[in-house]
């Protein structure tokens, strides 16, 4: 039997029940196991179509690893969770801003280039519905029984 994957609306109406949820799955894992486990195939996906979409920007010398990639959605995290005036900021030096972290963790420009090549599908297969394409590849992630029933 074909799996039946939640509608954007249904997901947005689904209420979790207590039975819903398998305890021995998430049993002695750590919350970045836990990000990892959801997420792994869609930084996988990331950074492939960062890299496809590189090479069509003509950057050729373009590259990101998984590890990679996950430092820079760290990054965002931590931005989301410490906000400052500026992105920039964040590579500042000044201890009262509190993100000497980010200094050590990835170069400025390198950040901005990840970010200039961040991407989640491949502009070569536009079709007609064009509204949500950008994204529709994320869209096989957006159920998160998709990732606990592997």
């Amino acid at each position: 039997m074909p799996r039946k994957f939640l509608t954007a609306q249904e997901t947005l109406n689904f209420l979790w029940a207590l039975d819903d949820i398998d305890d021995e799955f998430f049993a002695g894992k750590s919350p970045v196991e836990l990000f990892e486990l959801i997420c792994l195939k869609l930084i996988e996906l990331t950074v492939e179509e960062s890299i496809k979409y590189s090479k069509q920007k003509n950057n050729h010398v373009f590259e990101i690893s998984m590890a990679e990639m996950k430092l820079f959605l760290g990054i965002l995290f931590y931005s989301g969770y410490h906000i400052l005036p500026q992105e920039k900021m964040y590579w500042e030096n000044a201890p009262d801003i509190g993100t000497l972290i980010l200094n050590k963790a990835m170069s400025k420009n390198r950040y901005y280039e990840i970010k200039k090549y961040l991407h989640f599908d491949d502009n070569l297969q536009l079709g007609l519905s064009a509204r949500y394409f950008k994204v529709r590849q994320t869209k096989l992630f957006n159920n998160l029984e998709y990732f606990l029933n592997l």
